[in-house]
């Protein structure tokens, strides 16, 4: 098994819980890496996943190169966003990291008609908060045509969503699986809650948008719709609804609505929610999302929160009551902003370190 445990910087005041934290962490590990290839190891072993020969008559593609720069050495394209493409490349020192060439898809290319943003005001948004912990390091770049990219130095090898997928189908983690991603999590929420603070509403937070590097670190990506305001004033936030139906706050459906710190407390909730249960709160199903749209326009109070408190009933006490309090119809009844649901947050995970570690000690001894 294998996860570095990350732990807020607001509980590493008790020395004693360094200690114990210490100790646990070298009894703990998970390489990301690892697993997803003992993953795909498995699956060609079961014959699920085969290799095809390449014919006799195939021509390796003419590769174009998406920047012309000495500095960085681009390997792949790994991916592809509506802002554009991410591509893993290796830097000057030889350092593995990615870049994301700007090329906006017509769904981005629509959001930036309805907000009345231009390219320089995307790049502008990408950077972001990138010297915020929990937050991925992003630096602005240029090539030798003036063609502006952006440059993550550090390997994220997956995504919130693909490292719960591959838990849900190893059977080996399901009695860890609340532990382990308690631990895998605490560093978006230490991002969220550090841009919130900036007063960054990050706009599309999903398991999509948060990176998970080798040692089981999370981080927040993908700014492309973030925007800047005064905690005091959202007059000014762009009216949208974009982000992930089931991960979207419920008052995000209604016509002129916005994001704003306290519906991204509900996203984080969401977020947090899927990390536990392997699924999103009050998924699709077999709906279509305008069906989906619609029922969460018509959905009552009363109706919402008692989905959320049915669907968490099997949970511990402790994270019901967060998603309760984060995922709350009502966004008066939510925490404030993602500074305040991370407090909560924090009293949950050295609880559930605490728990682990007596575990650990009681077996030990027996």
């Amino acid at each position: 098994m294998v996860l570095l445990l990350y732990y807020p910087p607001s509980l590493s005041s008790s020395k004693v819980f360094i200690k114990l934290f210490s100790a646990f962490n070298s009894m703990i590990r998970i390489n990301i890496r690892g697993l997803q290839a003992e993953t795909i190891a498995r699956r060609f072993q079961s014959g699920e996943l085969k290799l095809e020969p390449l014919p006799s008559d195939y021509v390796e593609p003419t590769r174009e190169l998406p920047i012309r720069s000495e500095r960085f050495r681009i390997t792949e394209m790994i991916g592809r966003g509506c802002w554009g493409k991410v591509y893993g490349a290796y830097d000057e020192d030889n350092t593995y990291g990615t870049i994301k060439v700007l090329n906006p898809n017509d769904l981005a290319l629509e959001q930036m008609r309805s907000r009345g943003l231009t390219l320089e005001d995307v790049f502008a948004k990408e950077i972001q908060g990138s010297n915020c912990l929990g937050v991925v390091e992003r630096h602005l770049e240029v090539d030798y045509d003036g063609k502006p990219f952006i440059w993550m130095p550090k390997d994220y090898p997956c995504t919130l969503k693909s490292f719960r997928e591959s838990l849900v189908s190893d059977i080996r983690y399901r009695s860890e699986e609340n532990f382990l991603m308690l631990q895998v999590i605490s560093g978006a929420f230490i991002g969220c809650s550090q841009i919130h603070s900036l007063g960054i509403v990050h706009g599309d937070l999903s398991p999509s948008n948060i990176l998970l590097d080798n040692e089981g670190h999370s981080v927040i990506a993908d700014f492309g719709c973030s925007s800047i305001i005064s905690s005091s004033d959202w007059s000014n936030l762009p009216k949208d609804n974009i982000g992930h139906p089931s991960i979207r706050a419920p008052e995000l459906y209604h016509k002129g609505s916005h994001h704003n710190f306290r519906s991204e407390v509900y996203s984080m909730g969401a977020v947090l929610f899927y990390s536990i249960v392997g699924r999103e709160p009050r998924s699709l199903g077999t709906l279509s999302f305008d069906d989906y749209e619609k029922r969460m326009r018509a959905i009552n109070a009363s109706d919402a929160d008692s989905e959320i408190e049915a669907e968490s009933k099997n949970l511990p006490l402790e994270l019901r009551d967060i998603f309760a309090k984060a995922m709350a119809f009502n966004p008066a009844d939510r925490h404030y902003d993602c500074v305040e649901l991370n407090n909560g947050f924090e009293k949950l995970l050295y609880q559930s370190i605490r728990d682990t570690l007596h575990l650990v000690s009681s077996s030990v001894q027996s």
